[in-house]
């Protein structure tokens, strides 16, 4: 019977020993990964924000410690911890109304809520605001394309297609030549077209056409 020597014996022993190290830590990592998945689905279900305490804290630190000898893991378990961070709610339907009538702006009010501007028009309609009611309202007061892209954060073209979704037509008020060029330039830096240029604007294609290739902007 052949027997092993006593190196061979040595670094038999030393893997078996390797060995129930390596699944002891697998089986540590596995459980600590199983509580963390559970913890995130229990507050997806109850849309509850993740714990910013000093147990979260505590359970960070042990995972790093433990998973310091196992990169792909302790990636793993950090991708975990990572939490989205969640929006906050939206205030009631009267407050989002005081803040509109307060800032006056569709942009100004999606900046305050931390929401984009489609999704506080939403808001701002659930409020009992129709901002494109609202902003037409406004041009036909005197406004013009140009001020309220600036009070509102929107372009010349979605504030014109906006307008004229309201049933009203948008007509150019102004007959200063350079005026209507400098909208025409505006509006096609927006949209990259000649035909929204057009009628924002108030002339025809062949016109914008023009303008924007003495600007040096047309090269079809």
């Amino acid at each position: 019977m052949t027997m092993l020597t006593d190196e061979q014996e040595r670094r038999l022993r030393e893997a078996r020993e390797q060995l129930e190290a390596a699944q002891k830590t697998i089986a540590e990592l596995e459980g600590v990964r199983r509580r963390l998945y559970a913890s995130r689905r229990k507050r997806a279900r109850h849309k509850v924000a993740p714990p910013k305490g000093p147990e979260t804290d505590v359970v960070a630190t042990n995972v790093e410690d433990t998973c310091e000898n196992s990169v792909p893991v302790s990636n793993s378990l950090e991708r975990l911890l990572r939490h989205r961070k969640q929006k906050a709610p939206l205030p009631e339907p009267a407050e989002i109304k005081r803040v509109y009538e307060e800032l006056g702006s569709l942009g100004r009010v999606a900046k305050a809520l931390g929401r984009d501007r489609r999704e506080t028009a939403k808001a701002l309609a659930a409020a009992g605001i129709d901002i494109r009611e609202d902003i037409a309202r406004q041009w036909e007061s005197g406004s013009s394309l140009r001020e309220l892209r600036e009070r509102h954060g929107l372009g010349c073209d979605t504030i014109s297609r906006w307008i004229k979704s309201t049933g009203r037509t948008v007509e150019p008020r102004n007959a200063n030549r350079k005026c209507d060029e400098q909208l025409i330039v505006e509006t096609y830096l927006e949209t990259r077209s000649a035909n929204r240029c057009a009628q924002v604007a108030g002339v025809s294609w062949g016109k914008a056409r023009d303008v924007l290739r003495q600007r040096g902007m047309w090269e079809k």
